[in-house]
């Protein structure tokens, strides 16, 4: 099964649960504020100037507020740091709507986070070779699961798409090609606090 459809196929899955007959929680019962902190891998699909394909690993937190119990605003910056090739670190950072279904004790939701991915090369004069640069439009769409330990605890499972573009200045959305677009798988799993 290609990386397409498992993506398709968990966004069914995942339309399906929200707009579905699950009963969430009260709206009072969800906790306002959430902070975490998680593991992530980014799978670099030709996001780079060189040895493309890799899959980096990284750390990062997250800030979530929930407008309701089934929207929210959150935040999420993730740093993958140098690996042993050499290829420098990245810095993503990310802004966007998570729609949750949420019945007691777990979480379903859908996420659209668009935001930024600085690449800092190893070596400085691959910044600005063909058409890749320093700093890139990113956008995450994805799914997730989330398994709340306690009113106050919980466990978060994002799977993702992460977009990337590499053009220069003239590729926006949606007139770029297909070489200026990079589709990168993305996990995340982390710890989250509730208030």
């Amino acid at each position: 099964m290609t990386l397409r459809k498992l993506l398709t196929n968990a966004v069914a899955i995942a339309l399906l649960f929200l707009l579905g007959s699950i009963r969430a929680q009260a709206q009072d019962e969800t906790p306002k504020l959430e902070l975490g902190l998680q593991f992530a891998l980014l799978g670099l699909d030709g996001a780079q100037p060189v040895l493309p394909g890799a899959t980096e690993p990284g750390f990062g937190g997250r800030v979530t507020w929930n407008l309701n119990h089934r929207y929210s605003v959150e935040s999420e910056v993730n740093f993958f740091s140098k690996d042993r090739l050499e290829r420098g670190r990245r810095t993503q950072a990310l802004f966007g709507m998570k729609m949750s279904a949420r019945i007691e004790n777990a979480g379903v939701f859908l996420k659209v986070r668009p935001g930024l991915i600085h690449f800092d090369p190893a070596a400085p004069s691959l910044v600005g070779r063909g058409s890749f640069n320093a700093t890139n439009f990113a956008l995450d769409l994805g799914v997730g699961l989330e398994f709340y330990l306690s009113h106050h605890t919980m466990v978060r499972f994002d799977f993702g798409d992460t977009i990337i573009r590499l053009g220069g200045i003239n590729c926006l959305f949606p007139n770029c090609s297909r070489s200026d677009i990079s589709n990168n798988f993305q996990f995340n799993a982390g710890l989250g606090w509730r208030f």
